[in-house]
């Protein structure tokens, strides 16, 4: 047994060494008892990979000899199931207890064709990540719309997102819109925003910056005018003043997606305009004193 460990030892060694471009060189012991001399160019989840991005499954392989640490220890990283032994110079694999092999399954002596793991190693990402195959996300606060139906106002907050631009983050246009055909008040919020999500996948918890672009008309508040002022100028009240800022702001919140295409969020926005601000309109809220405080209480969406 010493002598064949010794044997393969060398063989792995002078092997591994004429291609330093890979990860390694192994020698596997498949369940159907046959015996593969591969070059490993990187460890998924449930194959081996070579240069040509094909592989063979873990639930074929019995037990693995190399001289790789690399090799022996992102394998054990991956699979809590199995054992590595370290053997002189060599790392014993044993594969036995991961995935149990139906007898029958495999032919005696059959080598085992390499597998093309492109569509596996695809499906893995999708179902890590719901959004994977997916680009594009439309949302809409529903309570504000429901909100608005019945009067005269219309309140419209959603946004258009972008999800391939980073896998770990998106790209948002977020648009406010809240109208009065009886005050003819209208104020408009424009924002790009870029959320980056911290568990690593689209998804969870994110912070968020970006900026806006605000316009508004609508008339003043009373108590801008003095009460000298209103008398002499009644239609002062009824006059209608247009102000344009451009504001930085950054936040935090969260965003659930599911495998559907539906997902749905939360999330708080803190900022201020850098233009001067007219003063005291009615319905500019924190705009008034140059600040921007969003709320978003729910958010709901569908990715394609």
């Amino acid at each position: 047994m010493k002598s064949r460990f010794f044997f393969l030892s060398i063989v792995l060694f002078f092997e591994t060494n004429h291609v330093s471009a890979q990860l390694g060189s192994a020698i596997i012991y498949l369940k159907n008892d046959s015996i593969l001399h591969v070059f490993i160019n990187s460890v998924s989840q449930r194959a081996f990979l070579d240069p040509h991005g094909e592989g063979i499954p873990y639930k074929a392989i019995d037990s693995l000899l190399t001289p790789d640490s690399t090799i022996a220890y992102q394998l054990q990283d991956i699979i809590p199931k199995l054992r590595v032994e370290r053997r002189v110079n060599i790392y014993f694999c044993d594969f036995s207890p991961m995935v149990p092999l139906q007898k029958g399954t495999l032919k005696k002596n059959t080598i085992i064709p390499p597998l093309d793991l492109s569509d596996v190693i695809a499906e893995s990402d999708a179902a890590r990540n719901p959004l994977e195959n997916k680009n594009y996300g439309i949302e809409i606060n529903p309570i504000w719309l429901l909100a608005s139906i019945p009067g005269s106002h219309l309140i419209i907050d959603g946004g258009f997102s972008l999800f391939n631009v980073d896998r770990k983050a998106e790209v948002t246009f977020q648009t406010e819109y809240k109208s009065d055909k009886e005050s003819q008040f209208i104020l408009w919020n424009q924002d790009l925003v870029y959320r980056h999500y911290g568990g690593g996948d689209q998804g969870g918890f994110y912070i968020s910056g970006g900026i806006r672009y605000m316009y508004i008309h609508a008339q003043r508040i009373a108590e801008y005018y003095s009460l000298t002022e209103q008398s002499l100028h009644p239609n002062l009240l009824s006059k209608y003043f247009t102000n344009r800022n451009v504001g930085l702001m950054i936040g935090f919140g969260y965003r659930h997606f599911s495998h559907s295409g539906f997902y749905y969020g939360f999330g708080f926005e803190l900022g201020i305009y850098f233009l001067n601000h007219d003063s005291m309109l009615n319905g500019a809220g924190f705009a008034d004193i140059g600040m921007i405080v969003d709320v978003e209480i729910l958010k709901i969406g569908i990715a394609f």
